[in-house]
């Protein structure tokens, strides 16, 4: 049938596997076969002999921390990029109440401008 000049038939028309029996002894012995030398393999060897069920392995992981200083919009490993920072008496972490606020000498690294 066609809708609209398109067969439907074509439009909706989906591929699939053909499934066959084959009838030989030979080849069904040893497809069986295999399947039970496999099944055995898993179950006698991996989860009897060796106690692979019990068996636990280290954990294995990889921790990554990247840093970076505020900047004002741009990618800060740039030479022309220039840093964000806020006044220390800006910073409500720094200043405790009923103290005064103390800036702490900064360290400056490769890469970096020293601040004026």
């Amino acid at each position: 049938t066609a809708v609209c000049g398109i067969d439907v038939d074509d439009l909706f028309a989906y591929t699939t596997t053909k499934s066959i029996r084959i009838k030989d002894a030979r080849l069904g012995l040893l497809h069986y076969c295999l399947m039970l030398l496999i099944i055995l393999y898993i179950v006698v060897y991996q989860l009897i002999y060796k106690n692979g069920y019990l068996r636990f392995s280290p954990a294995q992981n990889t921790v990554r921390l990247t840093l970076q200083e505020p900047t004002r919009g741009c990618n800060p490993n740039q030479a022309d990029c220039k840093d964000s920072f806020r006044p220390v008496s800006q910073l409500p972490y720094c200043c405790a109440k009923n103290s005064s606020c103390r800036a702490t000498p900064a360290a400056v690294t490769s890469g970096q401008a020293s601040p004026t």
